[in-house]
């Protein structure tokens, strides 16, 4: 009698083991979870004056300096222009980007950039981005208005007082003001060459 109680009791405490899941890893191998995969990264914020910024203003670029085939250093606002060779032939001066205010023309603002020359003389003065009307555009290039910073340095170039030309005055205002952020004086940097001062005879 005594043993099988003890044999009932055996096969009672078996089956609740079993039901109660002692057939399940143990919590450590339970609990185990595989690393997380990598997080994609963002990609860095473009430089100030990268590669896409500066491909605005390259139709018109070539008009002017037909031997220009790529982008040098860019320090700064200024940006090398490089021949096919590699050698400098000028720079691309374009305005600050942290800029608050601007002014619009016809329809909106206006991207404008100097060309300067490796002696730091403007060769010319070219458009970006914009929607204006190409009618506008078009007196003022008939008028020779661009021309008018032609052969200065950006520090004379700052300081040039230009006419708006009739029928395209907005145009005009928003040109000149994008002029004057873009020869604003350039901060001090380091890492290439200073353009050389023009000689008292030029």
């Amino acid at each position: 009698m005594k043993q099988s109680l003890i044999l009932t009791i055996s096969v009672v405490l078996a089956a609740h083991l079993l039901s109660s899941g002692c057939d399940q890893p143990p919590p450590a191998a339970a609990g185990k979870t595989s690393p997380a995969p990598p997080q994609a990264t963002s990609p860095e914020a473009p430089p100030l004056s990268s590669t896409a910024d500066l491909q605005q203003f390259r139709a018109d670029l070539v008009k002017l300096l037909p031997d220009f085939a790529t982008w040098g250093a860019t320090r700064n606002r200024r940006t090398e222009l490089l021949d096919q060779d590699g050698r400098r032939i000028g720079y691309l001066l374009i305005a600050p980007a942290n800029r608050t205010t601007r002014t619009k023309g016809y329809r909106d603002v206006i991207s404008v950039a100097a060309i300067l020359s490796p002696e730091n003389r403007v060769i010319g003065v070219i458009l970006g981005a914009h929607r204006e009307t190409p009618r506008y555009l078009q007196k003022l290039r008939t008028a020779s208005y661009f021309e008018q910073w032609n052969g200065l340095t950006p520090e004379e170039a700052a300081q040039q007082q230009v006419d708006a030309v009739t029928g395209a005055t907005l145009s005009c205002n928003a040109i000149a003001a994008e002029l004057r952020d873009v020869f604003q004086p350039e901060s001090p940097v380091t890492g290439m060459a200073a353009p050389p001062s023009p000689s008292p005879s030029e």
